[in-house]
């Protein structure tokens, strides 16, 4: 319904004007009435109005200064009712916008032939403001993950800068990376919860980060934060710094507790250091992914900062003591023979740890933070390759406790052992993995269970995969997303039902894996652009 607002000083002609046509049946409702244009000024300024019909011989202010004042800050469609003397007066408000003029007394099949073209073009006008905004809304997503990822260039950056809640430049800037942990959590959640909850999450991180922060998808279970950090006058160097870092620690804080309170659900935060050029916005962002790395250790619902390696006294310049700088270099080897999955050095490096370590003179304390500080990286390293780290860092093994609880470095030592192993030979799995055969085995699963409340983690769970990694490998076969190719597997089968059974269309909902009917119903008219009664009635 598009509303409408009558300025006219004599009450007989507005009353004449509200009774006139039946105003709903051509989609409008009268919002209110206006007796001069000061008046009118007032109501536009306190609620949206589409339509104004006004006069234009009126006391205090007359219909074309409202006209003009009301483009200052309105640019709703604007009809002018005119007498014959008042022509001239018209074709000057035809000059400010006016959308057209209506000779007094008003004619019945004239005003509604002119509201009808008036829907028309204020349907087209929202149709290309939604476009408009949708396009600007995708740009910013696009220039937000460049910016993140350090690949913006100067001119993206400065285009960027037009499409962000801030305009002031300087300040400093911190990245908060958000994941849900109910997208690839244990609950089993229909699609529809999980949008849901998503978009939920989505509004929530706005409203706290609202004029300070802007916010991008990251992955199907993460949103990413680019926030703006004003800095006080009073506060210089280092101190600056610091409380850039507490206030994005805070707003990670609310985010994690308004998501809590509203959306019933437990996300985690992790926090990157603040960095004052915007240039280095992708240090920030790593540091974030770093953080969140560490949920492992943790547990999900919390806020998380970069597990920093430990630091055992040190000289007059900050610089590690011996004893924990030449352990961290020897986690360093292991790790980059690992990494090159290299079993060998791996174990070669191991061995030489294990002999230099009686003679380190490394405290418990400091083994402890170096191991916990080896596991995250280990993690780390197992899903930027692509593999699954649930099956060696899930949270209910307990790695946390194992390494604080143990009594010696030995026990230690052999723990944090196996889990460069495992790693190494998970990343063996994976090398033996051919991307066309995974998905081939996830088209298949998907067509055995469609029917089934399917999710990317219980495919990327059977091929041993991580669910963002399986998810981009899918869409670099298939070009379409895991949602997309399961809600395009799902409508063609009801299709078939409804061309092919007598089924009903709450039963051939279920078998396609719907067990809310207007949850279907949505989704297919959405994709076929009919519904459902009328695909099979015209199947028939």
């Amino acid at each position: 319904m598009y509303s409408v607002l009558i300025v006219d000083d004599e009450p007989l002609a507005r009353q004449s004007l509200r009774y006139l046509i039946d105003w709903k049946s051509l989609g409008y409702r009268i919002a209110a009435e206006a007796a001069d244009g000061a008046e009118a000024l007032a109501v536009m300024k306190a609620q949206p109005i589409s339509l104004v019909l006004t006069d234009i011989r009126m006391p205090v202010m007359n219909g074309l200064a409202f006209v003009e004042r009301l483009r200052e800050f309105s640019d709703a469609a604007v009809v002018i009712l005119s007498g014959y003397d008042d022509f001239e007066y018209a074709r000057q408000g035809m000059k400010m916008g006016v959308k057209d003029y209506l000779l007094k007394p008003v004619d019945e099949d004239d005003l509604e032939a002119l509201l009808r073209r008036v829907s028309s073009e204020l349907a087209a006008r929202s149709r290309q403001d939604r476009r408009q905004h949708l396009g600007e809304s995708l740009q910013r997503e696009l220039l937000l993950r460049r910016w993140t990822q350090g690949q913006a260039d100067a001119d993206e950056l400065e285009a960027l800068r037009d499409l962000l809640p801030w305009k002031e430049r300087g300040g400093s800037y911190a990245c908060l990376l958000i994941e849900m942990d109910f997208v690839y959590g244990g609950a089993a959640l229909s699609e529809r919860d999980i949008a849901l909850k998503r978009f939920a999450v989505q509004n929530i991180a706005e409203e706290v980060c609202m004029g300070v922060g802007s916010l991008f998808e990251a992955s199907e279970d993460r949103y990413g934060i680019v926030l703006r950090v004003a800095e006080a006058d009073r506060v210089a160097g280092a101190d600056r710094v610091a409380e850039a870092d507490r206030t994005s620690e805070a707003l990670a804080a609310r985010i994690a507790e308004s998501v809590a309170l509203y959306a019933k659900e437990t996300v985690s935060v992790g926090v990157g250091h603040a960095v004052a050029d915007p240039a280095r916005a992708a240090e920030s962002y790593a540091a974030a992914e770093e953080a969140l790395a560490a949920k492992f250790l943790q547990g999900g619902a919390a806020v998380l900062r970069r597990l920093e390696p430990p630091a055992e006294g040190g000289d007059a310049q900050g610089r590690p003591a011996e004893p924990v700088k030449a352990f961290m270099a020897q986690l360093e080897r292991v790790l980059a023979a690992v990494r090159s999955q290299d079993r060998a050095a791996t174990e070669q490096a191991l061995a030489s740890m294990r002999r230099s370590l009686p003679h380190s003179g490394l405290s418990a304390g400091a083994m402890r933070t170096a191991i916990l500080y080896a596991l995250v990286q280990l993690h780390q390293l197992l899903k930027e390759q692509g593999a699954d780290p649930s099956p060696l860092f899930a949270r209910e093994i307990g790695d946390y406790g194992r390494v604080m609880t143990s009594r010696t470095a030995d026990e230690l030592l052999r723990f944090a052992e196996g889990k460069y192993i495992g790693v190494l030979e998970q990343l063996a799995r994976m090398r033996a993995v051919k991307p066309n055969r995974v998905i081939a085995e996830a088209k298949a699963m998907i067509e055995a269970h469609y029917g089934e409340n399917l999710s990317l983690r219980s495919i990327a769970d059977r091929v041993f995969l991580n669910p963002n990694h399986l998810g981009k490998l899918f869409k670099s076969v298939t070009g379409l997303s895991f949602n997309d190719y399961l809600l395009q597997v799902r409508m063609a089968h009801a299709k078939r039902m409804l061309r092919e059974t007598d089924l009903k269309v709450y039963e051939i909902a279920s078998s396609v894996g719907y067990t809310e009917l207007d949850w279907f119903y949505k989704r297919f008219k959405a994709f076929t652009g009919v519904s459902a009664g009328e695909y099979r009635a015209g199947a028939g």
